[in-house]
């Protein structure tokens, strides 16, 4: 498992927010994280996610509407896909859906 993980430090860093906000994001749910300890590591895949939404772009609620309902599609499609392999889409983690998606 080579998945790349940034510190809370590191996120602040990159975002040009302080570090507490960080800590705030993590403590709501906002920004999964991965507590080690007393420290926490976020995952690349997770703060991608957590950056796309929050991202804001001005479209009319229709095409909001369109985009949720496709996107339910998909991933409805990839569960019966995963179902239909003998996978349990439940037991897998975000890197090996994806490696499956992938091959």
């Amino acid at each position: 498992m080579e998945a790349m993980v940034m510190t809370p430090q590191e996120v602040s860093e990159y975002l040009r927010v302080g570090v507490r906000t960080v800590y705030a994001w993590i403590k709501t749910g906002e920004l999964p994280a991965i507590r080690l300890g007393k420290t926490y590591r976020i995952e690349q895949a997770d703060f991608e996610r957590f950056l796309r939404r929050r991202k804001t772009v001005k479209r009319p609620p229709s095409w909001q509407q369109r985009f949720d309902s496709a996107m339910q599609r998909s991933q409805r499609a990839f569960r019966d896909h995963l179902i239909s392999q003998g996978y349990d889409p439940e037991a897998l983690g975000d890197e090996e859906a994806e490696s499956i998606l992938g091959a």
